[in-house]
Formats: structure tokens, C-alpha cells, sequence
């Protein structure tokens, strides 16, 4: 059993390659067998029934539940959350990148995670310039050379998990707030430009990472109440020991 802790995020992030993905589908739902079969590639197929199949495994610890019990909602923007008896129960957030997978979960419920490898794009300064705000791209673009393609891929996954964690997705646009992007400053929202939000409502988390990615959070939490961030371990050979959806 895991249980909450008050103004924390739990993080939790496996590979989903060193994984067993015939032990996974013992816990998916019926929906989620028929979402897994769409990928034109096998392995696509495979990773995210296992990052389905982790996330459930997980969630169900917190909720003391078997995995049949949960169900999930999607907003009109494809956010998920609990449906059901666990519906406001806790709130999680998932993102995976090839075959990395990472989930985090808390008792906030505007939370959004961002993954991204970061490599080399040979439009990097032109996506930049499109999509960031003008202050950003200013930045960006004062980097030395070899902090640009960090401090690009630090600005994209800052804005996707604050998209996410607001529950808009693209919809709202990428210039429409600033965040910072300088690999040597500190993590933050640092403007809202055409949002009715305050910037002490918000919290943005970078996640240090020794794989070559990005990794950031963001969470509708006071400023003035810091949220800690618990990194949290599974054996992923666990995924075996599941129990097997009702159908």
C-alpha cells in the first residue's frame, strides 16, 4: 500500500522495454486491449499496454482496489481521471517518450507531466520562433550553441505539462504564457500573457534526468505551500503478479 502525502507529488518512471508485455494484458480493460491493437508496430502496441498496465498496478496500491474496479473518464480534451467509486480520489498524469514511461500522482488535481528525448531537430530554431512567446524565443536564442537544444526541449516540456495539468492541451497556445528555459536558472512560470491566471498559483518542477531527457511538472498549487516531489520505485517484474480484468 502507498498513501499520499500532503503538498507531495509521487513520481514514478520505468522502462517499458525491460517489461513483460504478456504479463501486462491481465490488466487491461477491454477498451484498452482494442486501443492497443490500432499501433501499426508491434512494439507500440506493446508499450502502452504496459504503461496501462503499470498504471493501473499503481493506482490500485494508493486506492487498495483490484484492478477490475477502476475505471477511467477522459475530458473533451482527452485528459484522464477516475470514473466510479474512486472518482476525486487522487489525481494522477502520464507521459512516456520511446521507452521511457513516467506517471505522477498526488491529491492536487491540476497536475501534468512532460517527457521528451532530447536530440538534435533540424528545424529546432524555427519550431522555436512559431511557438514560443517572443520573450522566449529571445532567450532561447541567446544561449550559447551548445545549451540551445537543452534549453529548447526545457521550454516544450514546461508548456506541455502546464497545458496538461490545466486540461487544455494545444488548444490553448504555446505563446499564450512564458516559462523559463535556461538550463542554468531555476524552474518557472515566469508570465501569463493572454491567461486569467496568476503565476503564485502555479508551481513548474524540472526533474534532473541522467538519460538525455527533459522532464518536467507542473501543478495548480500555491506558491506559498511548495510541493516536494517523491521519487518512487517498482520492481517492474511486478507486473507479473497481477490480478485479471472483468471484462
Amino acid at each position: 500500500m502507498y498513501t499520499l502525502k500532503t503538498d507531495c507529488i509521487d513520481l514514478w518512471r520505468i522502462d517499458l522495454d525491460r517489461c513483460d508485455a504478456s504479463s501486462a494484458w491481465k490488466t487491461l480493460s477491454p477498451d484498452e486491449v482494442e486501443q492497443s491493437r490500432r499501433y501499426v508496430h508491434t512494439l507500440h502496441g506493446e508499450r502502452y499496454a504496459i504503461g496501462r498496465a503499470f498504471l493501473r498496478e499503481t493506482l490500485v496500491q494508493y486506492l487498495n482496489a483490484r484492478p477490475s474496479e477502476l475505471r477511467f473518464r477522459y475530458s473533451s480534451f482527452g485528459k484522464p481521471e477516475l470514473d466510479g467509486p474512486f472518482a476525486g480520489a487522487l489525481y494522477f498524469n502520464v507521459s512516456h517518450c520511446e521507452n521511457e514511461f513516467v506517471a505522477i500522482i498526488a491529491s492536487v488535481d491540476q497536475i501534468g507531466v512532460d517527457i521528451e528525448r532530447i536530440r538534435p531537430l533540424s528545424d529546432e530554431r524555427e519550431l522555436a520562433e512559431r511557438f514560443f512567446a517572443p520573450r522566449e524565443y529571445a532567450q532561447y536564442a541567446s544561449l550559447p550553441r551548445e545549451l540551445q537544444t537543452r534549453g529548447f526541449f526545457n521550454a516544450w516540456t514546461r508548456k506541455e505539462a502546464f497545458l496538461k495539468a490545466r486540461g487544455t492541451g494545444l488548444q490553448t497556445p504555446l505563446d499564450a504564457f512564458e516559462v523559463s528555459l535556461d538550463p542554468r536558472q531555476p524552474c518557472r512560470i515566469e508570465r501569463f500573457r493572454s491567461l486569467p491566471e496568476g503565476r503564485d498559483e502555479w508551481q513548474l518542477m524540472n526533474v534532473r534526468d541522467e538519460n538525455n531527457h527533459a522532464l518536467a511538472i507542473a501543478a495548480k498549487h500555491p506558491l506559498r505551500h511548495p510541493l516536494t516531489l517523491r521519487s518512487m520505485t517498482r520492481d517492474a517484474a511486478s507486473l507479473a503478479e497481477t490480478t485479471s480484468i472483468e471484462a
